[in-house]
């Protein structure tokens, strides 16, 4: 269950007086665990929330008190649980919330929108029909379509936190003191402006998309100044083949969110990014930097194949990345060699490097731009403090003091003003005055002492998870860690929640788990404190400390957990047998020899990727195990062969074996009925998946993508009650699914791309629960099933390749809650006027489909859409003007639509628009006069001759956009006469040549260039040509336009020319600049031009100075023009 997040800014709330901030309206199962949890957070936030336990005196009248509550409430929070629909009175609370008006935030429990917005499908089809009877059919339909009504609204869910009601709690409580404060100013001044819904970032993000912007904390104060200086230093306009930025300072400054910001900003305007994660702990790994320069690859060229050494990559990246514009951030950089392995001078011109460090001592090389960070002042730092240690923007009443004392003692750095904040948060002033005196004698004597006294608050079981987090499980996903830490008799989900409410640790978009380096340092420096020894270290991952210990055999019973991954090495059991409490080895590609019997038996989890072993020995005791990992391992053909019950994985939660091509055969699964996940991508030799795979009744995760010789799947697969993911990516002979395969009701996501599947069952209808659908490349696939619009919950389809459908069924449009459709490549397919039916959509990606020549009307209804793509849709004719009503729209892709032939007027209306492509669309000369209006607009590619319309009003901003771009750019418009302002005029020199003689007096860093044409009539060919012309000898020559459309009338033709086109980095002081202008034979026509040079001086002679001035300039030539045509 998934849902966008609430904007505080998003909607209004009357500014009139009411007796609560909040009303909470819920089912009984909630009420003492989340919803307490809930009110209390609001209550010492100070919110007045009105909870009907809490608020009502005894013999009140429960519904006239609970409606003048309603009505009487700023903000209205129904809380949508399972059981939500059982009571009558939950239902007439939402229906009055309706009725009354007001701000409504729907809070998405245990439910999804989709079972809110249908409730006679999915959780609350029961309750409603045990009403039919009980009450009139008017009243079950006023419920139902006041749920749907509310549950059309953005509002907050638990998977916005992934699962945590801490961090849902904090999330709700955060966004309610927000919208208060926000929304209802302590001044209300009629005549100003609303403020402007902050953009919501999307929710998902599919391959085809290019660059993104990065998660970052939104809790980010202070960072705009720092960032534009950060931009300026990166110089993004300029073409010089690789500038290099490092972003130094102390640790917890916030140097990473600076860089993700800086990314988000200008990321639209490189080919490609990557984000490289702490370059100085992945340096220590084996093969660690071959690792990083693939991650590199893959991001920037989906690069997929290995990576062998260093030297490798290097030679890799010099091929394959000379010709990309690259943005690449890489963090923690801590030694010069890194720097050397993964900047280089193979990456293409206008490429950027931006380096986060904690010593800007090794960038001392005079290629790398420095920019120092330092931390917040006491002003700012209040803020973020407040947030976390009150929930609020400011201190509460008589934490004023105490809250400076904090943030003076956080010196400013973001890390502990938010660590400590949490720390403190719903404590007494004793307590903090107690922690204050701590930390006044300790910050001096111990870097960590504000983050030690966070760690010491855990109680002694979460300690331990923090320093297994710390030292092995950052950047892990949270199932088989928390398998782990349930056979280690831990509570991981509530460990896990106070961790995450103390700011201790974080899981990020793809559930994995995260920490902040000083945070993972911390904890790696307490496990070191254990002993001198490290064979007495409880946690020992790193190679130089590991290797004399299960070398030499001077483990002892104190070791926990033990990573040593170098490859061909051979340990002897007797090695390892000293370590019996180990519960955690991590041994690729290693050789044990000698008795396994020996080996130690508390191991929980076991990862031996590269195992050379055909099986594993039933010798070994592998009762405790939960987690087992054999990825990769080519001598693996079978997992094991007998086990006895004494010594079997009985308790196996995890099993991967992931590529382990020569796998034939797997157990019998019913001895391993408590596997949650099961991961087989890659082993190309599996031909059959057992039939007691129906017996594994908790399996959540099913991964048999790229198994080639897979041919179908057993029946018994549909028994698999609780199966949420099921990957087929790839499995070319699977042609048929089982009939019965809408049994598996809980699935949320399925891959089935690149399979043989000629339909799909027509049970698929039953899978209420599904969320994505991805049958990309399913190019034998002929039709979707008739039913496939009772998929309540389906948010993203991808159909991309699927070249044999031919048409959609009707029931497609009533995919309400669908958010990505993808449709490249589909050939024979149109969009249907019901397109207008997906309100919540927010990427369409129409690629490459020839026949679509129009959209419907309908699109103007998707006001959720942000990200619409028509690359290569050649006969596509038009945009309808309803295009403008779509006010999220933020990009707009319209490359290679060759039949194209106008932009509608409404699209000025795009307010939000920021990057607009129309590359090679040859029919398209015409800008409507509304383009000037487009004042987000931040990224423009044309590359081709546009015409701004006669009669519109301003061409001014159409010169801001155009020097924006990093490629040639030229525009046209009706006019007779070039600007008096030009710095060079150029004069005619016979009957087809301008000429000027070049005076400058600085470096050069643009040209613009005029020319006007004037001729009876029209023509079908104009072409223009530029020449350097130096000691008498022409030196250069190019063609600026080869224009073949049908020109009419006078025209001025506009280039700007960057200082990368090689006509500006080759002109001197004294040539001469010759243009060339000829158009169809028997025409004679009359041309006058001028040129302007613009440089980075700030004399007037900058770039955007003088775009202003000539596009007035421009503009006013323009006018004149219209006013003597009318006057014709």
């Amino acid at each position: 269950m998934s849902f966008t997040r609430y904007n505080p800014l998003e909607r209004t709330v009357s500014s009139e007086m009411r007796n609560y901030d909040v009303f909470l309206s819920f089912r009984g199962e909630v009420r003492k665990t989340f919803v307490d949890h809930l009110y209390t957070s609001l209550e010492n936030a100070g919110v007045n929330a009105f909870l009907d336990s809490k608020k009502l005196e005894k013999g009140d009248e429960i519904s006239p008190t609970l409606k003048n509550a309603i009505e009487n409430s700023a903000i209205r929070i129904p809380i949508f649980s399972k059981n939500f629909a059982e009571s009558h009175w939950c239902l007439e609370e939402v229906s009055h919330m309706c009725k009354s008006g007001g701000l409504i935030i729907p809070l998405f429990y245990d439910v999804s929108p989709t079972e809110v917005r249908n409730p006679d499908r999915g959780a609350f089809a029961e309750a409603f029909q045990k009403k039919k009877g009980r009450y009139s059919k008017a009243k079950i339909n006023e419920w139902k379509k006041a749920l749907a009504k509310v549950a059309s609204f953005s509002g907050w869910s638990r998977d916005d936190t992934l699962g945590f009601e801490a961090g849902l709690v904090k999330l709700v409580v955060q966004h309610v003191f927000k919208t208060l404060q926000n929304v209802i100013p302590e001044e209300n001044d009629p005549d100003e402006p609303p403020a402007e819904a902050e953009e919501i970032p999307p929710e998902e993000i599919p391959l085809e998309i290019r660059n993104e912007p990065l998660r970052i904390s939104k809790s980010v104060f202070g960072m705009e100044e720092c960032m534009n200086k950060v931009i300026n230093l990166l110089d993004i306009d300029s073409e010089e083949r690789l500038i290099t930025v490092a972003i130094c300072g102390m640790a917890g400054v916030g140097k990473t969110s600076l860089a993700k910001a800086v990314h988000n900003h200008i990321y639209h305007k490189f080919d490609a990014t990557c984000f490289v994660y702490d370059v100085r702990h992945q340096a220590q790994h084996t093969n660690g930097i071959a690792k990083m320069q693939r991650h590199i690859l893959k991001d920037l060229v989906k690069f997929k194949d290995k990576v062998n050494d260093e030297a490798h990559g290097q030679s890799l990246m010099r091929d394959r990345l000379r010709s990309i514009r690259a943005l690449v951030i890489l963090e923690y950089v801590d030694d010069s060699k890194q720097l050397e392995s993964l900047r280089g001078d193979w990456y293409g011109p206008g490429s950027r490097i931006l380096v986060i460090t904690l010593d800007h001592q090794l960038l001392n090389d005079g290629q790398v731009k420095v920019h120092k960070m330092q931390g917040l002042d006491r002003e700012q730092a209040l803020e973020p403090f407040s947030w976390h240690a009150f929930m609020r923007d400011r201190p509460d009443e008589g934490y004023e003091k105490l809250s400076q004392r904090a943030v003076n003692i956080s010196n400013g750095r973001p890390l502990l003003l938010e660590v400590l904040g949490a720390h403190l948060y719903n404590k007494d002033t004793s307590y903090w005055v107690k922690i204050c005196e701590i930390l006044k004698t300790s910050v001096n004597q111990d870097k960590y002492a504000a983050l030690r006294l966070c760690y010491d608050g855990l109680n002694s079981e979460q300690k331990e998870m923090f320093l297994d987090m710390a030292c092995l499980f950052i950047g892990r996903k949270r199932e088989s860690v928390i398998s782990f830490w349930e056979a280690s008799h831990c509570d991981p989900i509530k460990g896990l929640t106070d961790m995450i409410l103390k700011s201790l640790i974080s899981l990020d978009e793809e559930n994995r788990f995260a920490m902040h380096s000083e945070l993972r340092d911390m904890g790696r420096a307490i496990v070191a404190e254990e002993s001198t020894m490290p064979g007495d270290h409880s946690r020992l991952w790193k190679p130089e400390e590991a290797e004399p210990v299960v070398m030499e055999g001077k483990g002892t019973e104190k070791v926990r957990c033990l990573t040593y991954l170098q490859q061909e090495v051979t340990l002897q059991t007797s090695s390892l047998k000293t370590m019996c409490n180990l519960q955690l080895l991590w041994l690729d590609g290693a050789l044990i020899e000698g008795d396994l019997a020996q080996m130690p038996q508390e191991i929980k989890w076991l990862r031996w990727e590269n195992c050379p072993l055909k099986c594993l020995p039933c010798e070994w005791t592998m009762k405790q195990l939960a987690v087992l990992d054999l990825s990769f391992s080519k001598d693996i053909k079978a997992v094991w062969t007998t086990f006895s019950d004494e010594k079997g994985p009985h308790n196996l939660k995890v099993l991967k074996l992931n590529y382990c091509t020569n796998l034939q055969v797997l157990p019998d699964l019913g001895n391993h009925t408590s596997l949650i996940r099961l991961e087989l991508c890659g082993c190309t030799e599996l031909k059959e998946i057992p039939e007691s795979v129906g017996l594994l009744i908790q399996l959540k995760h099913l991964d048999l993508s790229n198994c080639y010789n897979l041919t179908h799947l057993p029946e018994t697969i549909t028994n698999l009650s609780s199966l949420e993911v099921l990957f087929l990516s790839n499995c070319r002979n699977i042609r048929k699914l089982p009939d019965s395969f809408g049994d598996l009701t809980v699935l949320k996501k399925i891959k089935l791309d690149g399979t043989s599947l000629k339909e799909l069952p027509q049970s698929f209808r039953w899978l209420f629960h599904l969320e994505k659908l991805t049958l990309h490349g399913c190019c034998k696939l002929r039709s979707l099933p008739q039913s496939i619009g009772e998929l309540i919950c389906l948010r993203s389809l991808d159909i991309h390749g699927c070249s044999r459908l031919r048409a959609f069924p009707d029931s497609i449009y009533d995919l309400k809650s669908l958010r990505h459709l993808d449709m490249t490549d589909c050939q024979g397919i149109s969009i249907g006027e019901k397109l207008g039916n997906y309100v919540c959509m927010e990427r369409l990606i129409l690629s490459n489909c020839p026949a679509l020549r129009s959209l419907p009307t309908s699109i103007g209804q998707l006001n959720c859409l942000r990200h619409p793509n028509m690359n290569n849709c050649i006969s596509l004719l038009r945009l309808p003007e309803e295009i403008g009503n779509l006010v999220c729209l933020q990009e707009l892709f319209l490359n290679r639509c060759h039949n194209l032939c106008e932009l509608p007027q409404s699209i000025g209306n795009l307010s939000k628009l920021r990057i607009l492509e129309m590359e090679e669309n040859y029919s398209l000369s015409v800008l409507p006069p509304s383009f000037s209006r487009l004042t987000s607009l931040e990224h423009l590619k044309s590359g081709f001759g546009l015409h701004v319309a006669r009669n519109s009003n301003s061409i001014l901003r159409p010169f801001q956009l155009i020097k924006e771009t990093h490629c040639l750019e030229l525009f046209s418009f009706s006019a007779n006469g070039v600007p008096e302002s030009l710095q060079h005029k150029m004069q005619t020199s016979g009957d087809d040549l301008l000429n000027v003689m070049l005076e400058i007096n600085e470096p050069c860093t643009g040209v613009i260039l005029c020319f006007m044409v004037s001729f009876d009539g029209s023509i079908t060919s104009l072409s223009i040509e530029i020449s350097i012309g130096r000691d008498a000898k022409e030196i250069f020559n190019t063609k600026l336009l080869n224009h073949s459309k049908n020109v009419v009338g006078d025209q001025i033709f506009v280039h700007i020319l960057r200082k990368n086109h090689p006509l500006v980095t080759m002109m001197q002081s004294g040539d001469v600049i010759h243009a060339k202008v000829e158009g169809d034979e028997e025409r004679n026509l009359i041309r006058s031009g001028g040129m302007q040079l613009f440089s980075e001086g700030e004399d007037g002679t900058k770039e955007d100075l003088i775009l202003g001035r000539l596009g007035k300039d421009l503009t006013l030539i323009m006018e004149k023009y219209n006013e003597d045509e009318d006057d014709i």
